[in-house]
């Protein structure tokens, strides 16, 4: 008789327990099941690559655009006003001299926003003695005056050309008061004629010499005067 245990065919080793997990019966033959695991992500991620890229892109500084802007803007105000203080300069002395004033030119300077600002100017004014006229050029010599320092800030050129004026002024005003005196003279001279004591050819060729001398005197210095000067509003 055979026993039982010889007659069944072998089994293969019960798998090991696992407290709380399951277990797989394998097939006949095979060697334990394993639990399959679940794939590992591998993909980059993509915002690690957009802040590479934009730390490799150039950047402009917005604080350097600023002081640029506001410098600009500086420089346009500065250049605004300086054109209106230059015109207003050179309508002053035009205003004042009158026809003595002719022609006149500015200096130009481009802004920022490119237009052009005048940044200086002139104008010339004519300073020439009236011949053979002592008042009418001390007269003439006051209106220069008057022309060079009409603006409110005369230049140092403007100053040069009224202190020329009052010179010539000054020289026109003695001239025609000593021509005035030898006018007076020679009234005084002729009215004696009917006199006892008048003494003839002498006395008049007397006079004659001096009113010469005045008149010779004055047209000396009148040829030294320039011809005209510039009035400009140039710091």
């Amino acid at each position: 008789m055979t026993p039982i245990a010889a007659s069944l065919p072998s089994l293969p080793p019960a798998p090991p327990f696992v407290p709380g997990g399951s277990t797989v019966v394998a097939p006949t033959g095979m060697g334990p099941a394993t639990k399959p695991q679940a794939p590992v992500a591998t993909a980059e991620t993509p915002r690690v690559e957009r802040r590479e890229s934009d730390e490799a892109r150039p950047v402009r500084a917005p604080m350097t655009t600023d002081a640029t802007a506001i410098e600009e803007q500086r420089m346009l105000t500065d250049l605004k006003a300086r054109d209106r203080e230059v015109r207003a300069h050179e309508n002053a002395h035009r205003a004042a001299g009158g026809n003595l004033v002719r022609g006149g030119s500015y200096d130009y300077q481009q802004g920022p926003d490119g237009k052009r600002y005048a940044v200086g100017g002139d104008v010339q004014i004519d300073t020439t003695p009236v011949p053979d006229d002592p008042r009418a050029t001390a007269d003439k010599m006051a209106q220069v005056i008057r022309a060079a320092l009409a603006p409110a800030e005369p230049s140092p050129t403007d100053l040069a050309v009224a202190a020329q004026a009052t010179a010539e002024r000054n020289r026109a005003q003695a001239e025609a008061q000593a021509e005035a005196q030898s006018t007076g003279q020679a009234s005084d001279q002729a009215e004696s004629r009917a006199g006892p004591d008048f003494q003839g050819d002498d006395e008049r060729s007397a006079a004659g010499v001096d009113s010469s001398d005045a008149s010779t005197q004055y047209r000396r210095t009148a040829n030294q005067v320039m011809a005209g000067s510039n009035l400009n509003a140039m710091a």
